[in-house]
């Protein structure tokens, strides 16, 4: 019987155009290179916080997921479910349609293949 599963280079393919989106981010609000912020810098350098932390968190957060670490994947689903929402309360442009499909992708994935990451962390009894 062949498995449905989506194969895990593609989850991690989108993890990591998610991560680009974010690092893409924090890059054009740390050098004021994005027009839509305000001019505070202290607007602009907690923005450029958050987008690293959610860029090397989505990565981070799966390969820890990845080593059957099932606290990570829990985080890892809620992280990207609280950037979808967080997306749609916000005001809507082409780009955070492209956001949103590509995290709203990968958190479908990620849920289709729960079975092999929680049977991972059964396997590695530590985590």
């Amino acid at each position: 019987m062949k498995s449905n599963l989506p194969p895990r280079r593609m989850i991690w393919a989108l993890i990591l155009i998610n991560a680009a989106f974010w690092l893409a981010f924090a890059f054009l609000t740390a050098f004021d290179l994005h027009p839509g912020l305000p001019n505070e810098t202290w607007v602009r350098w907690g923005m450029t916080g958050l987008a690293l932390a959610a860029g090397l968190g989505l990565v981070g957060l799966h390969w820890l997921a990845e080593r059957g670490w099932s606290l990570a994947y829990f985080f890892l689903l809620t992280m990207l479910g609280l950037i979808c929402l967080v997306t749609l309360l916000d005001e809507f442009g082409w780009t955070d349609l492209i956001v949103l499909i590509t995290h709203a992708l990968c958190l479908d994935l990620l849920i289709r293949d729960r079975e092999g990451y929680l049977t991972l962390s059964r396997m590695n009894p530590g985590s």
